[in-house]
């Protein structure tokens, strides 16, 4: 089996981490995993960073401090997937607060004339304002690949807020394509079915039964769909 590009890991790294993010904001568990590949991603030592954050060392404990971030987060993935909402504000302020709270120690690495890819110097965090810090640096780096690097937004930022009314979901965008997104396929149904009018949702109705009847009449029996997926004939 041939061996993972550096670029592939990477690419793989980055969505391990975005769909961390949907995770926590959308059901407000997996925070500690999340906050362990954000600490690695910005070179720290998960074991033992972690627990320098200063929110930490202050007392909180990562149960607290998930419910405590949960909505500035939340804020913050609302404006990287809706960049001209009004949560552009106050998640800024807060990408700024938190992605400015490192202070990292640079050293020459110890370079491999023998491979290409050997890092000339290293760097590592050697103080962490609070334990969403390095998230909002990864965020902040993803940011710079669009604003500075001039990479398409949603290739480096793959987010998107479910366009069904009263949902308020994320999800990681594997493929964008311009028009709704959705967070799964019962708020696209029920969404397109919002919009159709009193006679088309009759109309319909009436086709779905006229199939439906159609099928009995063919069979002698109607196929339904028990709880759990498991079929049955009545």
């Amino acid at each position: 089996m041939a061996k993972k590009s550096k670029a592939k890991k990477r690419y793989e790294w980055e969505r391990r981490i975005w769909a961390g993010l949907v995770g926590y904001v959308n059901t407000g568990e997996g925070f500690e995993r999340l906050a362990i590949d954000s600490l690695n991603w910005i070179g720290g030592d998960a074991e033992a960073d972690l627990e320098q954050s200063e929110d930490i060392k202050a007392g909180a404990t990562l149960e607290t401090l998930a419910v405590r971030y949960r909505e500035n987060v939340r804020t913050l993935l609302t404006w990287l997937a809706r960049p001209d909402s009004r949560a552009a504000g106050p998640a800024c302020a807060f990408l700024m607060q938190h992605g400015n709270s490192i202070r990292y120690e640079w050293q020459q690495a110890a370079f491999d004339p023998k491979d290409k890819d050997s890092p000339l110097m290293s760097e590592w965090p050697q103080w962490i304002g609070s334990v969403v810090a390095p998230l909002c640096r990864f965020v902040k780096d993803q940011i710079d690949r669009h604003d500075v690097d001039g990479e398409p937004l949603r290739d480096v930022i793959p987010i998107g807020l479910c366009d069904r009314e009263g949902c308020g979901k994320f999800r990681v965008i594997q493929l964008y394509r311009p028009g709704h997104i959705f967070c799964s396929n019962l708020c696209k149904a029920t969404f397109h079915q919002s919009r159709k009018t009193k006679k088309a949702k009759a109309e319909y109705m009436r086709e779905y039964r006229a199939v439906t009847e159609a099928k009995t009449a063919k069979t002698g029996r109607l196929i339904v769909r028990h709880k759990g997926g498991k079929r049955g004939n009545v």
